[in-house]
């Protein structure tokens, strides 16, 4: 969804919820958050470590580091899976960032 304007980004997102296309499996690499909330399945990629002198605990942890993984844009390492689960399970870790992605009328 970078790749194209946010008109054209809610076309999409709607034409991936259609009936139409309600049986197919379809895979979505995107770092606009708001697309997770139209996900059976989520896989969060992340790369390098997480911060050792990071001040922030628990649940603000998880937000810095979901939100350091959104934004690393270097070929540093090799990414990895940093959160696999599904909607309910990303909004349990992640209440602070599922709560910003919530589309209008959640």
């Amino acid at each position: 969804l970078s790749a194209v304007d946010s008109h054209v980004a809610r076309k999409l997102m709607k034409m991936f919820q259609s009936p139409l296309l309600a049986k197919s499996s379809i895979i979505l690499c995107t770092h606009h958050i708001h697309a997770v909330h139209a996900a059976d399945q989520i896989i969060l990629l992340s790369r390098g470590a997480k911060d050792k002198d990071s001040t922030a605990t628990g649940e603000d942890a998880d937000d810095e580091m979901l939100l350091q993984a959104a934004s690393t844009s270097d070929d540093g390492p090799a990414a990895k899976v940093a959160f696999c689960g599904s909607l309910p399970e990303f909004r349990e870790k992640f209440p602070k960032l599922a709560a910003g992605g919530a589309r209008e009328g959640e």
